[in-house]
């Protein structure tokens, strides 16, 4: 959103001819941050995306996605004896100290994937985080009775 030299209007207005083209609307917004490094321009982005959609609604559609899950693995369980300790609930634990982060995660409904970048494409780890990811979806998508986003 912010690495671009497009103005504001512009890109409202982009965003507006790709949401024509899924008409009627999608299910799902995925909305990718990377773990260890939240930027004030990427604070902004959610504030950002629910001007342009409509605030709730669009909330109500979206998930974050944090990448360099093995990069929070390293730190978090490095030095400790947590290593058969469930990596949410240290992410979770995580969360309670960037409230940024914990914030964001709050207005998505607790909704929040996250994805290692390691591994070979075509390996079964990444096979099992798409399908993660995909019920995920499905499970936000019958939460809101299948119904999808529409700005009204």
């Amino acid at each position: 959103l912010f690495d671009t030299h497009k103005p504001p209007e512009e890109l409202r207005k982009e965003f507006l001819n790709c949401m024509m083209m899924t008409s009627p609307g999608p299910h799902a917004f995925l909305l990718i941050l990377k773990m260890n490094r939240i930027t004030e321009q990427e604070k902004k982005t959610l504030h950002y995306l629910k001007e342009i959609f409509g605030g709730d609604q669009f909330l109500s559609h979206t998930i974050i996605v944090i990448t360099r899950k093995e990069d929070f693995e390293e730190t978090a369980l490095k030095g400790t004896e947590k290593a058969n300790e469930d990596i949410h609930e240290l992410f979770q634990a995580t969360l309670e100290t960037s409230p940024d982060l914990h914030h964001m995660v709050m207005q998505c409904k607790n909704r929040c994937f996250l994805l290692s970048n390691r591994g070979r494409v075509d390996g079964t780890k990444r096979t099992d985080q798409a399908n993660q990811l995909l019920s995920l979806i499905l499970e936000m998508t019958q939460a809101n009775e299948n119904t999808f986003y529409s700005y009204q």
